[in-house]
């Protein structure tokens, strides 16, 4: 329930909040990730305060070159719920080898994952 005095009237103004003042507040790191609820979309993080109904729903994030997020959440009526989630940044993948990283002298380091083989 809510409440606001209108002090040139001296009247008071009561009002109950409807079961959509769940709020759902969505942040990611790196920020940009485009924000699916349900498989809608619905904006992109930082997303703050978006108003949703109570229960449970799918939430998705995505950002290219970040491995894409998934997960349940469930919500209750009046909760401000907050999600924070660090995306994991995806390894370039050729064929049967990965680029790891960068070596010294900024040669390239390669894992090959078929027998072990390294460079």
């Amino acid at each position: 329930m809510n409440w606001k005095e209108d002090s040139s009237t001296g009247s008071l103004n009561v009002g109950i909040s409807p079961e959509g003042d769940t709020l759902l507040t969505v942040y990611s790191e790196p920020v940009g990730a485009e924000v699916y609820l349900d498989m809608n979309y619905i904006g992109t993080t930082p997303l703050p305060d978006y108003a949703i109904d109570t229960s449970e729903h799918l939430l998705e994030l995505k950002l290219e070159g970040y491995q894409d997020y998934s997960g349940y959440v469930q919500l209750y009526s009046g909760e401000n719920k907050i999600i924070n989630k660090k995306l994991d940044l995806i390894t370039q993948k050729r064929g049967l080898e990965w680029l790891i990283g960068v070596g010294l002298l900024g040669a390239a380091v390669k894992v090959y994952l078929d027998r072990g083989k390294k460079k």
